[in-house]
């Protein structure tokens, strides 16, 4: 069975000036401190490409219909670049260049046909792309989500935004405490991600759930404007998550201006 529902930003421990995190770190964060220090970098007028779209988990896939219900050995994953996150990530760069932000949308999937060290492969990926263009200032890896209800049961988050159906998205910002080492700036990609957060949450009401705020790094040490986003769910569909990139890149375009 497939749960629709929109999940609440009340699930939120940690809030400030209209952004609603989840913080698992332990650390005590002042959202509005951090949101005053605005933007840890800008964007200068360029040809070259500002912004680099990856995916660690390129053959995360989408439900092929909004029917209700999923087969379970029905695949999650797909390898053509018309059915994962690597066609939501073309729908966000096509939105970007459309506003003059040049963005590229990388298509190697780092996940297959060997799951186990996509994060090193698209490491190495970031770094081919920020040596040729050291005018890049964010990279994004958009991620697919996946979460179980009860019993056999998916959840379905969706809200409803100008009239159609968009996939919830979360952002995932880390930091670095207990084993997580290495991450010096942190605290900068942390300021990105809140402005993102609150731009989201204030141009599209219940387009976000909470961000995840977490020690992790996930390649973020490489570039104080890295973000992870999860684009929806495996019981969401294609058309959804499409929705819901051109709604996310047109935020992040406000920002970057």
């Amino acid at each position: 069975m497939v749960k629709t529902t929109t999940l609440s930003l009340s699930a939120a421990n940690t809030k400030g000036d209209g952004v609603h995190i989840s913080n698992k770190t332990g650390l005590s964060v002042n959202v509005n401190d951090y949101l005053n220090q605005g933007m840890p970098f800008s964007l200068k007028e360029t040809s070259q490409p500002q912004v680099l779209i990856v995916h660690t988990h390129a053959t995360e896939a989408y439900a092929d219909s909004d029917n209700g219900y999923y087969v379970k050995s029905a695949s999650t994953r797909s390898t053509d670049n018309t059915k994962n996150t690597v066609a939501v990530g073309e729908v966000m760069a096509q939105i970007l260049n459309e506003a003059g932000i040049v963005t590229i949308n990388d298509a190697t999937q780092h996940d297959y046909p060997n799951y186990t060290g996509s994060y090193t492969r698209s490491a190495d990926t970031i770094k081919k792309y920020l040596e040729k263009y050291p005018t890049i200032k964010v990279v994004i890896d958009a991620h697919r989500d996946a979460i179980a209800g009860e019993g056999d049961t998916k959840l379905k988050p969706t809200a409803e935004i100008n009239g159609q159906k968009a996939a919830q998205v979360m952002i995932l910002a880390g930091c670095e405490t207990g084993s997580v080492e290495n991450f010096p700036n942190w605290k900068e990609n942390f300021r990105f991600c809140l402005q993102l957060q609150r731009q989201i949450e204030a141009d599209y009401p219940g387009l976000a759930r909470p961000m995840s705020f977490k020690a992790c790094k996930y390649n973020f040490d490489m570039l104080s404007g890295s973000i992870l986003i999860e684009i929806g769910t495996d019981a969401n569909t294609l058309e959804e998550a499409k929705v819901s990139a051109a709604l996310l890149a047109r935020s992040l375009a406000q920002i970057l201006a």
